[in-house]
């Protein structure tokens, strides 16, 4: 009898540490571009297009990395088939790059530490079902999820490391989920969102080559064939619910977002694809990006880690860091306002601390109290004073501060005027006495470029919001900052 109640302690002090473990736990996710490890087609000869020892060091050089992060996603372009399939029309001019990789080449990505692929791409049709069936039975037989086919590959779930992530791959191509319905991708994204902890999504799209690095923010052509509007879509993805989203398709690197405290990556680029693609210039750059995300999935801080390929190669360290400059290029020109800082060797920084998310509905709490009459003494929820209606808004937070003004100026911890952001309190003392602290507010909006903020309080007009900047009643009389909830 003992030993069953001892058993049975264990077993809920596990489940309650493993759903502490998905509360709290911060996880790291690397992301790749285009992988075609080497084909059998159209060389009569084979091997003429197949890495040495059966692909057995294409990863050599980032394995490590791959492996460091709690989930690794990449895009699988090609299918895994040993021999036959039915091609794509020979009549169609695209039908010339054509990918067949043996089966046995696949657990390379295994080995590499790939967890995830996306099979939603233009090169998904090349063999037909024959070639799409044999891909999806071969990630499977090595525990490899996939997802980017119509039907019952739409979407995947899978758990790592006690987190259980949701991935959803689109294309412009038949047989996958479409990059052009968005209310589709939307009901999927939903659908998944309510099944995982960490939700990813992966799409195949933009126009291809040099010449369109650059985001166009609009319909994308190529070939005269439609390549979509990337970023209505990743936009559109985060709004469904979708916690980071990355792209490949056009074979050379793009921006990098932060949109609503996600992460969007726009195209990775070909990450390890040795032959029949051309890998001239920037079009050789292979980066692992990895993302640091908080429990909510939002993104904290990030690394670009440079590589490069040339022919017959896979990814080789380079030292030059060309793919982050590149990426930090052309992120500074397609999206100047973005909320992040790229470093010359990679990393990746916000500009601005993410807010605590008991402070994300902050205005929605104050707003019922505006208005309110003015009584010196009072703490609400009728009437207020100063420090009387700052502590009570605290109280709905979940947080105890002190009762008066000069009490809260001990409270938290000093923050300068540039560094403010929602939340913060603000004081407030008699003009040429600055010290004698007699009035509080809290910071409800920041304006980023001027630092200016605005500010509730209870004035002898009520509770109310002001903007610091136009009243100089308050500019002359303003002490300092106190930041009560840290992130």
């Amino acid at each position: 009898m003992k030993t069953k109640i001892i058993s049975t302690l264990f077993f809920c002090l596990c489940s309650i540490m493993t759903v502490y473990a998905r509360e709290q736990k911060q996880v790291r996710i690397a992301m790749t571009g285009d992988i075609m490890m080497g084909t059998t087609y159209p060389d009569s000869i084979q091997g003429i297009h197949l890495p040495k020892k059966n692909g057995r060091h294409l990863f050599d050089h980032v394995t490590s990395i791959i492996k460091d992060a709690d989930a690794a996603f990449g895009n699988l372009e090609s299918n895994f088939l040993n021999s036959g399939g039915k091609f794509k029309d020979k009549n169609n001019k695209d039908a010339f790059f054509i990918f067949r990789t043996p089966e046995k080449l696949a657990k390379n990505l295994k080995n590499a530490g790939f967890n995830a692929v996306s099979i939603a791409n233009n090169h998904t049709n090349d063999l037909g079902e024959t070639g799409r069936a044999s891909t999806r039975r071969t990630l499977k037989s090595l525990g490899i999820a996939y997802a980017g086919h119509t039907g019952s590959a739409q979407a995947v779930l899978f758990e790592e490391k006690g987190i259980k992530y949701g991935f959803c791959a689109f294309s412009y191509s038949p047989m996958t989920p479409s990059i052009f319905d968005l209310d589709a991708a939307k009901t999927l994204i939903s659908s998944v969102r309510s099944e995982c902890d960490i939700l990813v999504v992966s799409f195949h799209g933009g126009a291809e080559g040099l010449s369109f690095k650059h985001i166009p923010f609009k319909e994308e052509t190529y070939m005269e064939q439609p390549r979509g509007n990337v970023v209505l879509f990743a936009r559109t993805c985060i709004d469904a619910g979708a916690d980071l989203v990355f792209g490949h398709g056009p074979h050379v690197l793009r921006a990098i977002e932060l949109y609503k405290n996600h992460l969007i990556a726009y195209s990775l680029g070909n990450f390890c694809t040795p032959f029949r693609i051309n890998l001239k210039e920037a079009m050789g750059y292979a980066p692992i990006l990895v993302a640091e995300l908080d429990n909510k999935g939002h993104f904290l801080k990030g690394n670009i880690y440079s590589f490069i390929q040339k022919p017959g190669t896979g990814p080789i360290k380079d030292e030059d860091n060309l793919a982050a400059h590149e990426i930090k290029e052309l992120t500074l020109a397609d999206f100047p306002d973005t909320e992040i800082i790229i470093s010359d060797n990679g990393n990746i920084e916000r500009t601005k601390t993410l807010l605590p998310d008991v402070l994300t509905e902050l205005n929605t709490i104050i707003q019922p109290y505006l208005g309110k009459r003015y009584r010196r003494g009072a703490q609400g929820p009728s009437s207020f004073d100063c420090s009387g209606f700052t502590s009570f808004i605290y109280d709905q937070l979940g947080y105890k501060i002190s009762r008066s003004s000069r009490e809260q100026y001990q409270d938290g911890k000093s923050v300068s005027k540039k560094e403010l952001q929602i939340g913060d309190l603000v004081f407030f003392g008699s003009r040429g006495l600055s010290r004698n602290i007699n009035h509080v507010g809290i910071v409800v909006q920041v304006d980023p470029e001027t630092g200016n903020f605005k500010f509730a309080h209870a004035s002898n007009r009520g509770t109310v919001i002001d903007d610091f900047g136009k009243e100089a009643y308050y500019q002359q009389r303003y002490v300092g900052a106190r930041r009560i909830i840290e992130e």
